[in-house]
């Protein structure tokens, strides 16, 4: 169900799906309300039965239905009822709701966008998020929207996926503007895997310092100071503020030079190539402590 939602976030279910897929899981979420069944259809509409045809409901002389496929003549028609062929909707709400329980989740929650719902909080700046993306070209551009359309309190997001996993450049976009996205568990499609663990904190690479960056690095400012970015450039300062936020500041050139290998063509021979006549060189990027790395001046 929830990876049809990502597909869809207004899907509509069979009932003979649901009932196939899970069917103790069905009786659950119709006690509960998480799915509601909507009125049945009426002669002369279409329905996906399990085969896959699209077939439509017709009445015989004597009262009874019949479901015909009308591309193909040759199909016998398929007895039914209406209650067969209803369509049920997912109570997204409640859905959420559930996620709230079974993480034990507080803090503010709703909906953020028809694709991205926030469940709740582990710490006061800390949210998690249930997103539907429909794919990773037009899902992580949405992702990078959260801080703009979360409170301004949260400055940190725990991403809730049924399916789709970034490839790993994306994820360290998403990393460096302190969004991680967790998988949901096998075993238990309510619960989130890893979802207090291996999310580092980002405190000293904002409060100490004052450290502020667009979106996509390519304006940023430390202690006052403002610098402005080429495109190269503010990839080399994303990579090194991840480590920064990780606790590991200090990265080595062949390191930096892997990383954006991933994400550009081609690449000079040293670091100081990329900042040649930036100011930001030697007050942004300088020297780590041993030869041949660099770090952020925070």
């Amino acid at each position: 169900m929830l990876t049809r939602l990502e597909k869809n976030p207004r899907a509509l279910f069979e009932e003979w799906e649901l009932k196939r897929q899970d069917p103790a899981g069905f009786e659950d979420a119709m006690r509960t309300g998480l799915v509601r069944r909507l009125p049945a259809p009426r002669l002369g509409d279409s329905y996906v039965d399990p085969s896959g045809r699209l077939r439509t409901v017709v009445a015989n002389p004597d009262g009874t239905l019949e479901a015909i496929d009308e591309d193909d003549p040759e199909c016998d028609p398929v007895p039914v009822t209406l209650s067969e062929v209803a369509s049920w909707t997912v109570n997204v709400d409640l859905l959420c709701q559930r996620f709230r329980e079974v993480n034990i989740l507080s803090g503010d929650f709703g909906r953020l966008h028809e694709r991205l719902h926030l469940l709740g909080d582990l710490s006061p700046d800390r949210a998690i998020v249930l997103a539907f993306l429909l794919d990773e070209r037009s899902g992580v551009p949405l992702l990078m929207t959260l801080p703009a359309l979360a409170p301004t309190t949260i400055r940190e997001f725990i991403v809730v996926v049924p399916s789709l996993t970034p490839s790993p450049p994306e994820q360290r976009r998403l990393e460096a503007l302190h969004i991680w996205v967790r998988a949901l568990r096998s075993d238990d499609p309510f619960a989130v895997r890893g979802l207090a663990t291996s999310i580092p904190s980002v405190e000293v690479g904002r409060a100490d310092v004052g450290f502020h960056h667009s979106d996509d690095f390519r304006s940023v400012s430390v202690g006052g100071r403002r610098f402005t970015l080429t495109p190269r450039q503010a990839e080399v300062v994303q990579i090194l503020y991840r480590a920064h936020c990780n606790r590991t500041p200090e990265v080595g050139w062949p390191y930096i030079r892997a990383e954006l290998s991933t994400r550009i063509d081609s690449y000079p021979e040293r670091l100081t190539d990329i900042f040649k006549r930036s100011d930001a060189w030697g007050k942004l990027i300088v020297p780590g402590k041993t030869r041949g790395s660099y770090r952020l001046s925070l």
